[in-house]
């Protein structure tokens, strides 16, 4: 539980880096990720229902408390602390993978995954503006201020500590660890250089294909499942947050920011299953990916 909780800090800390947010940002989002986190493993406490609730509940609670703070510190980025506050537990991983199923013409079970993963992602938003909003309803807001971004150097120590941190939230074998952070970083360099040289879709498209090689080649020399390798680098790359930013487009009247980003989320599972057919064209696993 204390490697997880450490897991839950580090990614949700890391992530305003990445998206211009503020150290206010980054601070809060590191402590409500913890309060996150113990919602999450006390829910088998609530009842037979709370998984069901445990999307729309965790995301309340970090909108209620980045709705409290908003009200102190107006320079903060609410919707950023939300989503970064959930980070983990964010269906992006199966929207893609539901879309990758899809184009691979399994169409039954990519349907389930793709509306399971929705369905859980409509459930997180809503939580998180219910909070936000119930907290609007009892104070009045300040005018929101502009906040000094963090600095992009810091981008470099952002993307290792959110490497460190999916790695320890999805228990990778510890023989696998350094492996498993290394195809984290080689898909995110792949998919960063790329989107600076061509575009952001051909970055993502880049990732994914050095992902697979990597991981191909990983699985040729160990005789260990891909997946191992894979699935950590993977949820790196999907693309659930930018729906998450959608729909908060959406809520605040933003029509066309809203349908870009929604739209942006499947064009990015589209290019990582592009990704993944390329690599494993390129090497084939010894075992299935």
């Amino acid at each position: 539980n204390a490697a997880t909780a450490l897991a839950y800090v580090l990614c949700g800390a890391a992530f305003p880096i990445l998206l211009g947010g503020g150290w206010w940002d980054l601070i809060l989002s590191g402590v409500f990720s913890l309060v996150v986190f113990f919602m999450v493993i006390n829910s088998g406490k609530w009842g037979p229902l709370s998984g069901e609730w445990l999307p729309l509940s965790t995301a309340f609670v970090a909108g209620i408390l980045a709705g409290i703070s908003r009200f102190y510190l107006p320079e903060i980025n609410v919707v950023l602390i939300v989503l970064s506050a959930v980070l983990i537990l964010i269906p992006g991983y199966g929207i893609s993978v539901g879309v990758v199923e899809i184009v691979s013409k399994h169409i039954s079970s990519g349907l389930s995954n793709l509306l399971t993963g929705l369905i859980y992602l409509f459930k997180q938003f809503f939580g998180g503006w219910l909070g936000v909003s119930a907290v609007g309803l009892i104070v009045t807001m300040p005018e929101a201020t502009t906040a000094v971004a963090i600095d992009s150097v810091w981008l470099w120590v952002g993307i290792p500590t959110i490497i460190i941190g999916l790695g320890i939230a999805l228990q990778t074998p510890y023989r696998d660890f350094i492996w498993a952070c290394l195809g984290m970083l080689i898909a995110f360099l792949g998919t960063f250089y790329g989107s600076e040289w061509v575009g952001v879709n051909f970055g993502n498209l880049l990732g994914m294909v050095l992902l697979v090689v990597f991981t191909s080649t990983w699985s040729r020399k160990t005789k260990r499942p891909p997946s191992i390798v894979l699935v950590p680098a993977f949820i790196l790359l999907v693309s659930g947050s930018i729906g998450f930013r959608g729909l908060a487009a959406f809520a605040a009247g933003n029509m066309q920011a809203g349908s870009q980003e929604f739209l942006q989320m499947f064009i990015v599972a589209l290019t990582l299953a592009a990704g993944l057919v390329i690599g494993v064209t390129l090497i084939k696993p010894t075992k299935k990916v």
